[in-house]
């Protein structure tokens, strides 16, 4: 199973929904394979909200099916 690693904005707009972004390098094997990758590089993980979404994000798993429904 293939799992990616999801940032979501903090940052809502005025209907509730946020900015996302999907890494599709790399993909990880398991959710714990995803999770410890997330918090060894938690720094870079940080500096990709901020290019990406403008500010501070949540981190996620997702399986590629789960991303697909």
């Amino acid at each position: 199973m293939t799992w990616f690693l999801v940032l979501i904005s903090i940052n809502l707009y005025a209907d509730g929904t946020a900015e996302h972004y999907i890494l599709t390098k790399p993909t990880f094997v398991s959710l714990s394979h995803c999770q410890e990758s997330a918090y060894i590089n938690r720094e870079r993980v940080v500096e990709l909200a901020n290019e990406n979404l403008g500010g501070p994000a949540n981190v996620y798993c997702f399986t590629e099916k789960k991303l697909k429904e």
